[in-house]
Parts: C-alpha cells; sequence; structure tokens
C-alpha cells in the first residue's frame, strides 16, 4: 500500500508540472495583435529592407499612426519598438 500512495504521489506530480508548463505555454501565445493597424511585414522569409537580400524575419511589422493604443496580447517582454520615418539606404 505504501508504494502504491508513493507512486501515486510522484504521478500527481508530474501531472502538476506538466499542466504548469502548458500555462506557461498558454500566457506566453499572443491572443490577437497588439495594435490596430496595417501590416507591413509577415513572420517568414523576406527581402531585407536593408541588405537587399532574402533572410527570416522572426516577427510581424504593423503600422500604425502615432498615438495609436498598443495593448499586451500574452505574458512576454517587448524586445523592440522604433519609430520609422523614413527608408534609409546603405551603401
Amino acid at each position: 500500500m505504501k508504494k502504491e500512495l508513493e507512486s501515486t504521489v510522484e504521478t500527481v506530480d508530474e501531472i502538476k508540472d506538466y499542466l504548469r508548463i502548458q500555462k506557461d505555454i498558454y500566457q506566453a501565445t499572443p491572443k490577437g495583435f497588439p495594435v490596430k493597424g496595417r501590416i507591413t511585414s509577415e513572420y517568414g522569409t523576406r527581402e531585407d529592407p536593408i541588405r537587399d537580400t532574402r533572410l527570416f524575419h522572426s516577427g510581424v511589422d504593423i503600422s500604425a499612426s502615432p498615438g495609436t493604443s498598443i495593448q499586451v496580447t500574452a505574458d512576454g517582454v517587448v524586445s523592440y519598438s522604433a519609430l520609422k520615418t523614413a527608408a534609409a539606404t546603405l551603401s
């Protein structure tokens, strides 16, 4: 009986760990877009605007008017935000 109880406790702990991981994944998964605007570049391989070559783009670029509200769509950290006023050319 003691071995069965220990086995059950281990199984319950494994289930708790699994559910904790699934909850973290769920909370970190974006739900919708953070801002209303026009998508200017999608996720995936694209023509890089600066290097003039095809590269992988790991985000989604959204253009919006200055002052547009931005909302959080998942747990996480903002890694980059910028204002682009004109295209730059590298030589």
